[in-house]
């Protein structure tokens, strides 16, 4: 796949109601110019990180559970597919709720809704079916699609006391928008896997990094500098007249489809582990699960289970790349060493968590100890174990 190709499948999945909640959220906390700041330089440092996942990814073009089973055997492979599968399911299920309680609100009734959202979610099973070049046509299709439907709604939308703010900046705010994309960053070699070279990967990356998620988010904040207190994004941008409810019909329909497109995607190859039947039976009964769960308004209750364990398969993919970095892709590495580091690491970094009630410093001395021991163990002679 070309750059083109690469970046709309990755925008496809970015302009998305979380990513715009989350630019939306800075913008109404900080003001217009420390939430722009906050964004930009969250995803430089998501650029010089994508550097590392791309170069991995094209040496031998492996999925992320791939590359995980390489540093950490049969054991890291196990525990990577059923993370994904817990987590990439629960948020497909999450966005085909999201699809489902908007479009009520829409259409005033729960009928249209979930005839709607159903077909959402059984469209985005055939497409995945039909493999990556069916998504990124949709993707190509929907992207212009969506963006034209926001601007109408924000020009529509009755906006007035704008927020511009300060340069001020905090760390806080940094990790927080860095949130929209960390995780496509370490499921590059799930996609970007089919990149044509890495020219065309690296291309890729710094449009969806550095120009598209910037405005996509730009667009939350934009929008978060005129709010009050009181008000959430849905207060501005939702409007009566029957032109409005078709617009937000199609912005919700679209941007769900092409989030959970990439959803099923990576969860259907990171979890071939767990295949029931062939390859289509079981994005069937991915997708229609996915979708059925939808419907049960639980959202409150998974989203916070699966910010953890989303944080997990961040932190053992982030473990991957810090092996590579050591190792490259040594096939003599000692898996079972690897592993018992691993969960040393974890284990230590456990009393900072409870001591703290930051997941974030929690994850800072797992890297440390992780990093250290690799370290050590990779300076070893090969007959040392730890």
């Amino acid at each position: 796949m070309n750059y083109i190709q690469l970046s709309s499948v990755q925008v496809g999945g970015l302009i998305c109601l979380p990513a715009l909640f989350v630019g939306f959220l800075l913008g109404k906390d900080l003001g217009f110019k420390s939430a722009m700041l906050s964004v930009y330089l969250a995803n430089i440092i998501l650029f010089i990180l994508s550097v590392l996942v791309l170069k991995m990814t094209l040496s031998k073009r492996k999925t992320t559970v791939g590359y995980i089973e390489s540093y950490f055997g049969l054991f890291g492979k196990k525990i990577a597919s059923i993370t994904y599968l817990i987590c990439l399911l629960g948020w497909f299920s999450i966005n085909q709720n999201l699809i489902f309680s908007e479009l009520i609100q829409i259409f005033g009734g729960v009928l249209l809704a979930s005839v709607f959202s159903l077909l959402a979610g059984l469209s985005t099973v055939c497409f995945v079916i039909y493999g990556i070049d069916k998504i990124e046509r949709v993707a190509s299709y929907a992207i212009p699609l969506m963006f034209c439907v926001l601007v109408y709604s924000i020009c529509q939308s009755d906006l007035s006391g704008f927020n511009s703010g300060d340069f001020s900046l905090s760390m806080s705010s940094v990790i927080f928008a860095m949130n929209v994309c960390i995780g496509m960053v370490f499921d590059m070699p799930t996609f970007y896997r089919f990149s044509k070279d890495y020219k065309h990967g690296m291309i890729s990356v710094f449009i969806v990094l550095l120009i598209a998620a910037p405005i996509v988010e730009g667009v939350g904040v934009y929008i978060g500098s005129y709010a009050n207190e009181a008000q959430s994004m849905i207060d501005i941008l939702y409007f009566d007249s029957l032109g409005g409810r078709v617009a937000s019909a199609m912005f919700i329909l679209l941007a769900g489809i092409s989030t959970n497109n990439a959803n099923l995607f990576s969860l259907v190859a990171n979890t071939e582990h767990f295949q029931i039947g062939g390859k289509r039976t079981y994005v069937m009964i991915l997708g229609v699960l996915g979708s059925l769960i939808g419907f049960v308004n639980i959202n409150e209750v998974l989203v916070d289970y699966l910010t953890l364990i989303n944080t997990g398969l961040i932190v053992i993919s982030a473990s991957t790349l810090v092996l590579y970095v050591f190792s490259g892709l040594d096939e003599s590495i000692n898996t079972d060493c690897q592993k018992n580091i691993l969960i040393f690491s974890f284990v230590s970094s456990l009393p900072f968590v409870v001591a703290t009630g930051q997941l974030t410093v929690g994850m800072a001395v797992y890297l440390l100890v992780f990093s250290t021991l690799s370290f050590i163990n990779k300076e070893a002679s090969h007959g040392l174990s730890i």
